[in-house]
């Protein structure tokens, strides 16, 4: 059998209730170039005995792996190991494709894709009104899109896997989330992005999900959030936004007893002006303390 083209990634924990509908979604692909790739992160709910009654209706081309809780983050490490498709879509539990989605991304990655310079590509994803593009062109970093207002919101996002395989998260031993902008920022700096200005992911978030509780998880997790900060202050374009990281990694490794993170090179400029901006964000984190140590 011809091997597929895309890989459909989906980390889950304890989502055995949101799957169906994005199952259904990938039956009613128009292209039948991919398969499904569900990493488990450790779910105690009954998500493997409904993948498994999924894989038994063979609509979709399902692999299914489950490991120990770690986060999204690793899960996504893992399924980018054990892909073998020349594109990877993180598409989440609770998250949708539009019938022509999966073809939509085929036909455009054959213009683009013999181009070495393009890792991949993004359009926003359907969230009634709250994501949408402005006059892009037609190939950008995420970053300069977002910077220049071109962008707006939350992205599908396609990559090739080796690309997503040279930039894997850096895992902390106990921690379970991780930004994503600490891998998509350090793509940024190599490639660009094929922009498609249409809709194919529709999204909608879970009051548990992990946006509506980022502040906490990045509390909970505070050496991969000192490493979000880091890469920020590296590869930010943007010079106040790169600056404001800088403080901000400063005052969260004083105040939460943090040494120092040595991943990414920053700029000197960055560091001084930055370290201005220490003491304002000390006082941020420390008012956060009692709420978040809770």
């Amino acid at each position: 059998m011809k091997p597929h083209s895309i890989t459909v990634l989906t980390p889950t924990y304890n989502r055995a209730h949101l799957l169906r509908p994005l199952y259904e979604s990938l039956k009613a692909q128009t292209t039948d170039d991919f398969c499904w790739l569900v990493v488990d992160d450790g779910s105690t709910d009954d998500t493997e005995a409904l993948i498994a009654s999924f894989v038994t209706e063979g609509g979709v081309d399902i692999t299914y792996v489950k490991q120990e809780n770690h986060g999204k983050y690793v899960a996504h490490n893992t399924g980018v190991r054990l892909a073998s498709t020349e594109l990877i879509v993180c598409v989440d539990s609770d998250d949708t494709l539009y019938p022509h989605a999966l073809a939509r991304v085929l036909e455009v990655w054959q213009t683009v894709g013999q181009d070495p310079a393009i890792a991949g590509i993004v359009s926003p994803r359907d969230m009634k009104g709250q994501a949408y593009m402005v006059n892009p062109p037609p190939t950008s970093s995420l970053m300069a899109l977002y910077n220049r207002g071109q962008l707006v919101g939350d992205t599908m996002l396609v990559f090739r896997r080796e690309v997503l395989a040279r930039y894997p998260f850096p895992e902390v031993e106990g921690e379970n989330f991780m930004s994503e902008c600490v891998v998509y920022h350090q793509i940024d700096h190599a490639y660009r992005l094929a922009v498609l200005q249409e809709y194919l992911y529709c999204s909608a978030y879970q009051s548990d999900g992990l946006t509506r509780n980022i502040r906490r998880m990045h509390w909970k997790n505070p050496r991969a959030t000192l490493i979000m900060y880091h890469a920020i202050a590296a590869w930010q374009t943007n010079l106040l936004a790169a600056c404001k990281a800088y403080g901000a990694y400063l005052a969260w490794k004083r105040v939460r007893g943090l040494s120092s993170c040595h991943m990414f090179t920053i700029k000197p400029h960055v560091a001084f002006l930055g370290s201005l901006l220490r003491p304002h964000y000390q006082k941020i984190f420390r008012s956060e303390q009692a709420e978040y140590d809770r």
